[in-house]
């Protein structure tokens, strides 16, 4: 399994949608997440909240 299909299916069990996936310097990973269409109307944005659960 690729590292974008394992990261994509924790961050789907969380309720989110994985976007995108950065590897940067200095081991630096960087992950873009929104909420499924589904459910973003209801939700709004993204927050750091959200962001911390995932992290």
């Amino acid at each position: 399994m690729q590292q974008f299909d394992l990261i994509a299916k924790t961050v789907g069990g969380l309720g989110y949608d994985l976007v995108d996936v950065e590897r940067g310097e200095r081991g630096v990973l960087r992950v873009f997440i929104d909420f499924p269409a589904a459910v973003a109307e209801e939700k709004g944005l993204i927050t750091v909240e959200d962001c911390a659960k995932v992290s």
